[in-house]
């Protein structure tokens, strides 16, 4: 199957701010208090037309949903987290941490999906278990090698062993998992979402190796994604600051490869890192600072790619 797509959910921001249920166990988000909530949600808005726009001129195809006023949903922005799609027609809900995320379920999707001739044959949804204190906050949890059925999964407190376990025997995936550890200013913490240290893409796969805790298991990483024909572009923690890791891998109606990733990403990587990247796939990025501090989240998180089959148009 073709592992990458140009069909793309986002959601414009209502009411973006820093979300303090997510700060608790994010280390890259930053509770700053310098800007008012509505200056915040303004440029994060700013930032997210002029990633729309990008993706536009690239040829991609997203599909933009405003959120609403009501209910409080600071990090709508952020759709990868709770809904994914694929192409058996199936969507799938997740089970979410933080209570206010819960509430981005309500947001009606499914209009503008089916308007613009997603095929949509089965909603499965798991909120069934954030009752009893089980999460698997989608492809941020879990990143998911489709055309390898690998599913890598970051132990944190995002997600649930278990319900990781369960998701990969019903999706057919073959589960890797793994524990990390970063350092921050006040804390050691697991990196509360795999997505942010590791990336598939076309022929390579971008990692933050370091800091994976077992020695044994950094290697059987290495050799797992090594034996996935991935060339291995090693990040250090202060690329990972810099959401290096938190890219996504495009390709545009035409075909063509596209790295999506923010401004602040692309400076971070190495010029050698950057001629790797670019024998590969053509670059494309956008300023998300705000995003991203306030957020703890970056390109990889904005996007919620679109596998639903599509009816074809024979209307002439």
């Amino acid at each position: 199957m073709n592992s990458y797509t140009s069909d793309l959910l986002l959601i414009r921001p209502f009411a973006f701010r820093g979300n303090e249920q997510t700060s608790v166990n994010n280390t890259f988000q930053k509770m700053s208090t310098q800007l008012t909530p509505a200056e915040i949600n303004r440029r994060a808005v700013k930032e997210f037309d002029a990633l729309i726009a990008l993706l536009k001129a690239h040829n991609l195809a997203p599909l933009v949903i405003q959120d609403i006023a009501f209910p409080d949903t600071p990090d709508s922005i952020f759709p990868n987290n709770v809904v994914s799609f694929d192409a058996a027609g199936r969507v799938i809900q997740y089970p979410m941490f933080a209570e206010n995320r819960r509430q981005e379920r309500q947001l009606d999707i499914w209009t503008p999906l089916r308007q613009a001739g997603f095929q949509i044959q089965e909603i499965i949804n798991l909120s069934y278990y954030e009752g009893h204190a089980q999460f698997l906050e989608g492809t941020g949890a879990m990143v998911l090698d489709r055309a390898h059925k690998i599913a890598y999964c970051s132990l944190s407190a995002r997600v649930n062993k278990e319900l990781f376990l369960k998701f990969c025997v019903e999706f057919s995936y073959r589960p890797f998992i793994f524990e990390t550890s970063i350092s921050s200013v006040k804390l050691q913490a697991p990196i509360y979402h795999t997505n942010v240290l590791l990336s598939l893409c076309r022929g390579f796969a971008v990692v933050c190796l370091s800091v994976i805790r077992d020695d044994k298991r950094r290697q059987q990483l290495q050799d797992s994604l090594t034996a996935s024909g991935y060339t291995i572009i090693a990040l250090t923690e202060n690329q990972l600051h810099h959401f290096s890791g938190n890219i996504v891998q495009l390709q545009s109606l035409a075909g063509e490869p596209l790295l999506l990733m923010s401004t602040q990403a692309y400076m971070a990587f190495t010029e050698e890192q950057l001629t790797v990247i670019k024998s590969h796939t053509k670059i494309i990025h956008s300023n998300l600072s705000t995003i991203e501090s306030y957020g703890g989240g970056s390109a990889r998180c904005m996007v919620a790619e679109i596998w639903l089959p599509k009816k074809i148009n024979t209307e002439s």
